[in-house]
């Protein structure tokens, strides 16, 4: 017989395909709102698709998250409101497509402020020293907080650029923290991290390998800001867990982030709240296409799964190295390694 957790991922997931169903099939109705266009230097699709998809994973995890809240576990409530900011400006942004990066940011750092309101958790221990010390302060333990979740919503969102990679590197992550919270005990973070999984999965099914719907800022927004919440409340509550394994969870995404940013401000020629196409996967891409695909798949979803390989070795020497702070740095350095020098090699094989 099927457990009660089970049925409730089952549930979650196909709430989620069938609201991606509905928004696929009534395209031509809302195209003019929600299609994405196909100007901006990172976009490599063809025609226009739909980028609302993210409205499905939201509202297949909310509708879980407040049932469960109803039934005694205030916490999913907790997190769902913090995320919903963060939701419903990117969401406005796939509609309108004028929405500042400014504003976006700020509703961002908002999100993370009632997260700390709800939760009245915030990152106090880093494992250094020094970092430790400071964050005893309140006011720094709050700012630092709100900050690494808003820069997580824009790192899921920054790696939105291939068919399923965000949804790919959302889902590893969050499978890595089930896993780890399983080793622990703390049942809260395994179910939400596998409902989170189990709402990624019923529009990644659709997004990959043909891209019949996209994510979106919305969607990005919302689970950017929700990994960051579980990162945070599972290194927080958990005293077995190195903070070195959450960092490396997210560091994927999180490098991206910030080498563009500095490849940006480096540049007078590019602004850096700009997309451009200078990421890794990107230039995957770049490759691909020039070269031809080596998988059974377009150029797009091959270049996609060759990235998903950087997500994948963090979530897997995070997992085995959680409590173990020297090889998780050392994982670190090597992904950044790796990173650089599949970049290069790219770099050169398509030029």
């Amino acid at each position: 017989m099927p457990s009660p957790i089970s049925v409730t991922l089952l549930i979650c997931f196909a709430i989620s395909a069938m609201l991606t169903v509905m928004i696929i099939t009534t395209a031509r109705s809302h195209m003019r709102f929600s299609g994405d266009n196909l100007d901006g230097p990172q976009k490599v699709h063809k025609g226009h698709i739909p980028r609302i998809g993210g409205t499905s994973v939201f509202i297949s995890f909310a509708a879980i998250g407040f049932w469960l809240h109803l039934n005694g576990s205030p916490s999913y409530g907790a997190l769902i409101f913090a995320a919903i900011p963060a939701f419903l400006i990117g969401f406005i942004e796939d509609l309108t497509k004028k929405v500042s990066p400014t504003v976006r940011l700020l509703i961002a750092l908002f999100s993370g402020l009632v997260f700390v309101v709800l939760t009245d958790v915030t990152l106090r221990y880093t494992s250094v020293p020094l970092l430790d010390t400071y964050f005893k302060n309140d006011a720094v333990a709050i700012f630092v907080t709100v900050l690494a979740i808003a820069t997580m919503v824009n790192a899921i969102n920054i790696t939105d650029g291939l068919n399923g990679l965000s949804l790919g590197t959302s889902a590893l992550i969050a499978l890595s923290f089930a896993f780890i919270a399983h080793q622990l005990g703390d049942t809260l973070i395994i179910t939400t991290s596998l409902m989170l999984v189990a709402a990624i999965a019923g529009l990644f099914i659709f997004n990959f390998p043909l891209g019949r719907v996209f994510l979106g800022d919305g969607g990005a927004y919302f689970i950017g800001a929700t990994l960051a919440m579980l990162a945070i409340m599972l290194s927080e509550n958990n005293a077995a867990i190195s903070p070195f394994a959450c960092l490396l969870l997210i560091l994927y995404p999180l490098y991206e982030l910030l080498r563009s940013f500095t490849r940006r401000a480096a540049s007078k020629s590019k602004k850096v709240m700009m997309p451009d196409h200078d990421h890794f996967h990107s230039i995957a891409y770049q490759n691909i296409s020039a070269k031809g695909s080596p998988l059974p798949f377009n150029n797009n979803a091959s270049a996609s799964t060759l990235t998903l390989g950087l997500p994948a070795f963090c979530c897997l020497s995070a997992c085995c190295f959680y409590n173990n702070p020297m090889m998780l740095m050392i994982c670190c350095g090597l992904f950044i390694i790796i990173y650089e020098a599949g970049i290069w090699h790219l770099s050169k094989s398509a030029s």
